[in-house]
C-alpha cells in the first residue's frame, strides 16, 4: 500500500484554503498542517504550471519531513485576459499583494470588457513513499463588475459559478464546498486515498 497513515500533511500555509480542506475532507484522514509538523520554510513556486508547482511544494515538504502529503496550486483563468491571471493568480498584483488589491487588478483589467467569462482550476499533488499521484478539479463562471459578499477569499466576491446568480464569497461554505473547483479535486484525492487503505 502507497499509504500506511490517515495523517497527510498539507503543505500550505495559507489558513484559509486549510480550514477549507479540513472542510471538505471526512473525519477518517486527519490534515495536519505544515506549522503541526515543524515545517516553517517558505516553498517559492518557479514552476510554469499548477501541476509543477503542485508537485514542486508537495515534494518538497515530503522531503523535508518523511510525512505522506500533498499541495494544491489554483488559478484563476479568464478568457478576456487570454487566461490571466492564470498560475500568477495570488501575486496577480505583485508578491505580497493582498485579496483585494488582486481583485482590483482583475476588475480594472476587465473594464469594458463584454466577454467575462472565466474558470477556477485546482491541482493537487499527492506524495507518498516517493509517488506523485495528480487530481484536478474545475469550475466555470462569470467575473463580476464588482465585489459582492464577505465570505470566502481570493477571487471569491467577484467569480459566480455556472448555475448560480451569487458569487463565491456570498454562497454559505457547505455549498461552496461541494461544487468547487477545490472541492472537486480535494473529492478525487480523498477517494483515491480511500481506496489505499
Amino acid at each position: 500500500m502507497p499509504l500506511k497513515s490517515s495523517i497527510l500533511v498539507f503543505a500550505t500555509n495559507n489558513l484559509h484554503k486549510l480550514e477549507e480542506i479540513r472542510k471538505i475532507t471526512t473525519d477518517s484522514i486527519q490534515i495536519v498542517s505544515l506549522k503541526d509538523c515543524g515545517f516553517n520554510s517558505d516553498i517559492e513556486e518557479t514552476k510554469d504550471s499548477l501541476e509543477g508547482n503542485a508537485k514542486l511544494k508537495a515534494e518538497t515538504v515530503f522531503m523535508a519531513t518523511g510525512h505522506p502529503c500533498f499541495a494544491d496550486d489554483t488559478g484563476l483563468f479568464v478568457n478576456a485576459l487570454d487566461g490571466a491571471p492564470g498560475i500568477y493568480s495570488a501575486r496577480f498584483a505583485g508578491e505580497n499583494a493582498k485579496d483585494q488589491d488582486n481583485v482590483q487588478l482583475l476588475l480594472k483589467k476587465l473594464e469594458g470588457e463584454a466577454d467575462r467569462s472565466a474558470h477556477f482550476k485546482t491541482v493537487i499533488s499527492l506524495v507518498t513513499e516517493k509517488e506523485n499521484y495528480l487530481f484536478s478539479g474545475e469550475i466555470h463562471g462569470t467575473i463580476t463588475e464588482q465585489p459582492i459578499g464577505e465570505n470566502g477569499f481570493g477571487y471569491d466576491p467577484v467569480f459566480i459559478p455556472e448555475g448560480f446568480d451569487q458569487t463565491f464569497a456570498q454562497l454559505d461554505s457547505s455549498i461552496k464546498n461541494k461544487i468547487s473547483h477545490r472541492a472537486k479535486a480535494t473529492a478525487a484525492l480523498i477517494e483515491f486515498i480511500n481506496q489505499l487503505k
